[in-house]
C-alpha cells in the first residue's frame, strides 16, 4: 500500500496535478511520525502509512 501511495505521490508532481505532496515520514523516535510537507517527487519515497499516523 505504501508503495502504491509513493508511486501516485510522484506522478502527480511529475504530471503538475498537484504542487505540493502532504503526508508522514517516520518519526525518530520509535512507534512516531513526522507531518512530511514536500514538492520534490524524490521525497514521496518516505511517505508511510501505519497506525501512527494520527
Amino acid at each position: 500500500m505504501e508503495q502504491k501511495l509513493r508511486q501516485e505521490a510522484k506522478a502527480l508532481l511529475e504530471q503538475g496535478k498537484v504542487d505540493w505532496i502532504i503526508g508522514f515520514e517516520p518519526g525518530s523516535l520509535k512507534f512516531t511520525t513526522t507531518p512530511l510537507i514536500t514538492k520534490d517527487k524524490n521525497d514521496a519515497d518516505r511517505l508511510v502509512i501505519n497506525p501512527f499516523i494520527v
